[in-house]
């Protein structure tokens, strides 16, 4: 999913536009792409603690819908989402060509 955002680009400047880049992480919630760092496995024990580390400082977001955490993205800014799909379904969305996206975004409704 692509979106022009135009308050987000520099149009004063050569009329350049920014395209964000979103990916689904299951349930109705989107990411921004280009903010993810990586995509961990939530049952060891370095990444509860990066949970708890999260939730103690409030960047933990919960995108589970109440479901068993399946994997668990960083962003960039520090942030910690819990999501509800697997670690490989997250990372092929990350990892797919603008193209290809066209098609998985009618797959996914």
């Amino acid at each position: 999913m692509a979106i022009n955002s135009n308050n987000m680009s520099n149009n004063g400047v050569f009329g350049l536009t920014t395209q964000i880049k979103f990916i689904s992480v299951g349930f109705g919630n989107i990411v921004n792409r280009d903010r993810v760092i990586g995509v961990i496995f939530p049952d060891t024990l370095p990444s509860r603690r990066l949970i708890n580390d999260a939730r103690d400082n409030n960047r933990l977001l919960d995108a589970t819908c109440g479901r068993k955490t399946r994997a668990i993205v960083v962003l960039d800014s520090g942030h910690i989402i819990l999501c509800g799909l697997h670690t490989e379904t997250i990372s092929g969305r990350l990892n797919l060509k603008p193209e290809d996206e066209k098609t998985t975004e009618s797959e996914l409704d």
